[in-house]
Order: C-alpha cells, then sequence, then structure tokens
C-alpha cells in the first residue's frame, strides 16, 4: 500500500514539468485530494521550487499546500470560457523567484582600482521589495579603500531576465552619494550582470560582475589657501553573497 504514495511523490513532479506549459495556455479544473480526506475542485496557478502546489478554488481562493500532503491530483473537465478569463493567466510555470515580498542581500568581494590596478575590499547590505522580474531597494557599501574608505548610500534596481529557472541571470543599476571616512564626499553609480542561484531554505546565492564609478569632492589649504578639488576613480567590481 505505501508504494502508490511513493511513486506519486516521485513522479507528480514530473508529471507538473511535462503539462505545466500546455496547462499555461489552458483553463483546466483539477481536482485535488489531500491525505486528510479534503477534495478540492480548483484551477493550477503555480508549482514552486520549494514543492509546494499552489492552486485557485472554484470560488477564487488561492491554496498553497505542500507536496507531502496531495494524494491525487488530475484534471476532470476544460472550463469553455476565454484563458484571459480564468484565474490561471498564464501562472502555472515554475516560479523561482519571490515575489511581494522584502528581501536581503549580504555581499562581499574584491574591487579593482583602473588607475592604479589596485584590489581593494568592499562590502554590503541591500535591503530590495520583490515583483518578480523587477526589483527596487536600497543599500549601503564600505568600500575599504586605504586611509580613505568609502561608504555609498545608494537606490539598487534589479531586472530578472528570467524567472522559471533555479539559476536567474539579472541585470542591476546602482545610484548613490558616498560619504569618506577621512576627507571628501561625492556622487556615486554602478551596474553590471549576476546569477541567482535558488538553494535550500528560501535562501539564494548571488554573485555578480560591475563597473562602479566614484566622484569625490574635497577642499584642501595650502598656505592659507583653500583650494576645492574634484577627482573621480573606477572600479571593476566581483561580489557574491546570499539573499534571503
Amino acid at each position: 500500500m505505501k508504494k502508490i504514495p511513493l511513486l506519486f511523490s516521485l513522479f507528480f513532479p514530473v508529471f507538473l514539468f511535462l503539462f505545466n506549459t500546455s496547462y499555461s495556455q489552458s483553463s483546466d479544473l483539477f481536482l485535488l485530494e489531500l491525505n486528510n480526506g479534503i477534495s478540492i475542485k480548483c484551477y493550477l496557478k503555480e508549482y514552486t521550487a520549494e514543492k509546494e502546489l499552489i492552486v485557485i478554488s472554484e470560488d477564487g481562493k488561492e491554496i498553497k499546500v505542500k507536496l507531502d500532503d496531495v494524494k491525487k491530483f488530475e484534471r476532470i473537465s476544460e472550463v469553455n470560457f476565454k484563458k484571459e478569463d480564468s484565474p490561471l493567466k498564464d501562472n502555472s510555470k515554475i516560479n523561482y523567484l519571490k515575489r511581494n515580498t522584502f528581501t536581503n542581500t549580504l555581499k562581499v568581494g574584491p574591487m579593482r582600482n583602473g588607475k592604479n590596478d589596485k584590489f581593494y575590499f568592499s562590502a554590503s547590505d541591500i535591503v530590495n521589495y520583490e515583483l518578480g522580474e523587477i526589483s527596487i531597494g536600497a543599500g549601503i557599501s564600505y568600500d575599504a579603500i586605504p586611509d580613505n574608505a568609502f561608504i555609498p548610500v545608494f537606490a539598487d534596481l534589479k531586472y530578472n531576465i528570467a524567472t522559471n529557472s533555479p539559476n536567474t541571470p539579472f541585470a542591476f543599476v546602482n545610484g548613490g552619494y558616498s560619504f569618506t571616512t577621512d576627507i571628501g564626499s561625492g556622487y556615486m553609480f554602478a551596474f553590471g550582470l549576476g546569477l541567482k542561484t535558488k538553494l535550500q531554505n528560501n535562501i539564494t546565492f548571488v554573485t555578480d560582475l560591475g563597473y562602479k564609478y566614484q566622484r569625490l569632492e574635497y577642499t584642501l589649504e595650502l598656505f592659507g589657501y583653500k583650494y576645492k578639488l574634484v577627482g573621480n576613480t573606477n572600479y571593476i567590481t566581483l561580489n557574491a553573497g546570499i539573499q534571503f
């Protein structure tokens, strides 16, 4: 008797993978039976990377169940109305990205100065609001430049190039203002490409390669006179960290 639930748990993800695309183009009605005896007529919305099944009941309620709690899941009929009227609405693809929630990303890595080819160290913390394909947020960094470290405070914008893969490439743009631990301050901006890799327990590994521009304005006193000086520098950055 235990072979049936075991076989179901093994082949059910394969079933969803094979037919997920076709279901996203239809309004099929399913019968969901749980191990506790509850039966629900519903539409398939999403099968997540955490092995959770998200369905829409006939009265429009969203229900989330773990795969281990599912006894049977089968199509029972095809509803005769337009796809755009369906609660499904093309959302049945597996989604490996968080949506409508806040995330925190901690990253560290080296920076190579474009003028003197020296390497420095950078650490950052970024808080984002995830919208799926788009992510917006703000962050702070500590760029350990000898004798005059930069502390940028910046806005962060990301575009996730793919949302239905555990390995998701993305593009990012940062813009803000840097303070220093010694003299001067100035605006900075950065851009680049990265990759998110889904791990367990809602943790995502993040790595990115980018370019950072830093402008510095400061006042120099010399022989009783004050001089306002402006300088700039640029870096190639490589970071790795976790998002949770």
